[in-house]
């Protein structure tokens, strides 16, 4: 069962005892929600009651409070009992002494009518204080030390004055003289009644002169207007409730005054579904009055109570139940609501509830569809939206863009409204590029985005083919190849790459040989003899690099030297081994001394070709001079180079022994010497 839970309940009891001013009790309690939560800095709604015998016995008085009390920042709430409007019973006609009496509180924490939480405890000595006011009377003139009332009046009370009292009485029926103080005469007994015209006879009300304008009499009382010049309480039930009306409103009693009702009677309930921005309020029509309703609906404010004049929406609903919703509410904010009805151009209001928006704003929930279907310039995605955040979704669809994290500020769809699952198509992509993308969606509140993927667009590699490898020598072959399409855009290298293992690419041995498509072929690989190669066509454009199918050849058995461990014997002058921009390995043969000679001997024992690379750098000191190198074959002179680039040199040679030497002429240069290759 829900209770009132409270930290401390106060009560004192206030007012003069001799003088008979108005009895209260002051009442404290700290309030909690059903849930336990303190219900601070709230204006409630309260309903005390008061109990006799049990906590579940008869109501003898009962009241509410307007205007409606207000808990402190500490979830403390102060009000006086005795104070508020009575809806049973006078306060001051408890008779305590005939008690126990129970305190029975209501609570509606919303700050309307609807009591959800409830509790009853027992009133123990504290208020039966106020019985001793009874007792005053004893310490005034008469006090107790006249036990036998030889000073009070009483003592001149003689047996033969109460017998005189008794022969008086039997002179006629004086039953009417003592009746309980309850008793209300009929109008036939009231002896010396004025002449009130025709009332005397019919004893109508309407037959009255002089009737005051405001008040009808009928089935039911009503009273509106402003000409009522003091508080008026009139009985309007047999159960003895008393109905108290101000001046210049109107009053509406339930079951009694319906038809009467000249204005129409609404009331509101409890806003709920409330969130960061929206809640919905409602009203019921409970009677339309003397004239047509035009129109119903809520109003609210920062500020109590509200009015049409402030923001308000309509209904469209005339009679009985009707429902709202107040949008665009600031975050984390104190309303007030109530419900309305107007009629004539006149609004008439429910009581105010008072209610306090969330302070998270709420926005779609989504997340975002697998990238599929990609193309180079295309891909399709998506998402799919399971909650709008309790406003509509006006704008959904996905973002992209080549940076994280993109927004609806990037390249974007849009594709509809509302919730559910829904499909994108990206267009205008950039081939082989990286992209990331997500789902966004959009309501009053703002844009959320769903989890971010990523794509790559497609591409296409270029075509080609490896043609079989031709002229192989011992350190040479023919190779090439034919680039039958370049793809997705132009190609900007290809050649063929060669590795001593199956399926060569451009990070092993690569001989270039131009750009675009067709046909291509180079000699210009530096080969080792007596080894086997494969060997495949390469083409190369923005997507990437394709390759052509594997073949295979085997370079000649021959002499050759690359200068990797040292020179084989056989030099003079000033040539060395230095490691640097070699033809093929690491190191070559250097030399920057006019004269310097490097000579070496070799016995061919089968005729061929004896082939080196040779390299010359200029000095920009001596402009117009140039260092070359002079190569003799059996000191018969055979070239003079003097390449500032590698430059292969080929000599055809016979069987037998002979001596080669290269020579560095001139001064202020340099030569080198590297990848020498002969017949064995």
């Amino acid at each position: 069962m829900k209770k009132l839970f409270t930290l401390l309940v106060i009560i004192v009891i206030t007012g003069s005892v001799f003088s008979q001013s108005p009895q209260k009790m002051s009442y404290q309690a700290v309030v909690r929600n059903a849930s336990g939560v303190l219900v601070t800095n709230q204006i409630v709604g309260l309903r005390i009651s008061i109990l006799r015998g049990t906590p579940t016995g008869t109501v003898v008085y009962q009241e509410t409070y307007n205007p409606k009390p207000q808990t402190n920042t500490n979830g403390l709430l102060t009000v006086e009992i005795g104070s508020g409007t009575a809806s049973i019973g006078t306060f001051s006609s408890i008779e305590w002494a005939t008690g126990p009496y129970y305190l029975k509180t209501e609570t509606d924490p919303t700050g309307g009518t609807s009591y959800t939480i409830s509790g009853t405890s027992q009133l123990l000595s504290v208020p039966y204080a106020l019985h001793s006011k009874t007792a005053a009377a004893l310490t005034v003139a008469y006090p107790e030390t006249d036990p036998v009332f030889e000073v009070h009046p009483a003592s001149g009370v003689t047996t033969a004055l109460i017998g005189n009292w008794n022969t008086a009485y039997s002179w006629g029926n004086h039953a009417g003289l003592y009746r309980p103080v309850s008793y209300v005469p009929a109008w036939a007994e009231v002896t010396g009644k004025p002449v009130f015209a025709t009332v005397a006879t019919s004893g109508n009300y309407n037959d009255l002169i002089n009737k005051p304008a405001p008040y009808v009499a009928g089935a039911g009382i009503a009273i509106s207007g402003s000409t009522i010049s003091a508080n008026l309480s009139l009985q309007v039930s047999t159960d003895g409730d008393l109905l108290t009306l101000t001046p210049g409103n109107s009053v509406y009693v339930p079951g009694i005054s319906n038809a009467n009702s000249p204005v129409p009677i609404v009331t509101s309930k409890a806003v709920t579904n409330i969130t960061a921005t929206k809640a919905y309020g409602s009203g019921n029509v409970l009677f339309y009055g003397a004239t047509a309703i035009t129109e119903t609906g809520i109003c609210w404010s920062l500020n109590q109570p509200p009015t049409v004049a402030d923001s308000y929406v309509v209904s469209g609903v005339y009679d009985g139940d009707f429902i709202c919703v107040l949008d665009g509410l600031t975050a984390n904010t104190i309303y007030f609501a109530r419900a309305y009805a107007k009629t004539a151009g006149n609004a008439y209001y429910g009581e105010t509830v008072m209610f306090t928006t969330s302070d998270i704003i709420p926005i779609p929930t989504l997340t975002t569809t697998e990238v599929s279907g990609i193309t180079e310039t295309t891909a399709l995605s998506g998402g799919y939206i399971s909650a709008d955040g309790g406003s509509a979704v006006t704008a959904r669809g996905v973002c992209w863009s080549t940076s994280p994290a993109p927004t609806t500020a990037s390249s974007k769809t849009t594709n509809g409204t509302g919730n559910g699952l829904f499909t994108s198509v990206m267009t205008g992509l950039t081939l082989n590029t990286k992209y990331y993308v997500r789902a966004y969606a959009t309501n009053a509140n703002g844009t959320n985005y769903g989890p971010e993927l990523f794509f790559k667009t497609a591409g296409i590699l270029p075509t080609v083919t490896t043609d079989v490898p031709a002229a192989v020598t011992a350190g040479t072959a023919t190779l090439g190849g034919n680039v039958t399409a370049q793809g997705s855009t132009a190609v900007t290298d290809r050649g063929v790459c060669l590795s001593t293992s199956a399926n060569p690419t451009i990070s092993d041995l690569k001989v270039a040989s131009g750009t675009g498509i067709g046909s291509f072929s180079t000699s210009n690989a530096k080969l080792k003899p007596n080894t086997s190669y494969y060997v495949r066509a390469y083409a190369t454009n923005s997507v990437g690099t394709s390759y052509g199918q594997n073949q295979q050849l085997t370079t000649l058995d021959a002499y050759y030297e690359s200068f990797e461990t040292d020179f084989p014997g056989g030099s003079t002058g000033a040539w060395g081994i230095i490691t640097g921009d070699a033809v093929e390995g690491y190191f070559f043969l250097y030399s920057n001394q006019d004269g310097a000679m490097a000579i070496l001997t070799r016995t061919l024992l089968n005729p061929g070709q004896i082939s080196y690379w040779s390299r010359n750098y200029h000095s920009t000191i001596n402009t117009g001079y140039h260092s070359n190198t002079i190569f003799y074959i059996d000191d018969i002179e055979q070239t003079l180079t003097n390449s500032s680039t590698w430059l292969q040199k080929s000599f055809p040679v016979t069987a037998g022994t002979h001596t080669f030497k290269w020579v560095l002429d001139e001064t202020s240069g340099e030569a080198w010497v590297d990848y020498i290759i002969m017949p064995k």
